[in-house]
């Protein structure tokens, strides 16, 4: 079973010769596994949704060139 879960964060980046402008960007994270029978989830939503802010809370508002 596949489980997914989809959110935005912010960027901005500057190419040679323009001005610095940003983009909302979607990020999507899919798990997939067994369904655990005593439950019938394979995941849940919360912790999947969770686990994705707790890696794109650092990149939300940033320059792109800062990490890249």
């Amino acid at each position: 079973m596949k489980v997914s879960v989809t959110q935005s964060i912010n960027c901005a980046h500057q190419l040679p010769g323009t001005e610095l402008h940003g983009h909302t960007y979607r990020v999507t994270a899919i798990y997939s596994g067994m369904v655990d029978e005593s439950d019938g989830m394979a995941l849940s939503l919360t912790a999947l949704d969770e686990q994705l802010a707790f890696v794109l809370i650092g990149l939300n508002q940033l320059q792109l060139e800062a990490v890249i």
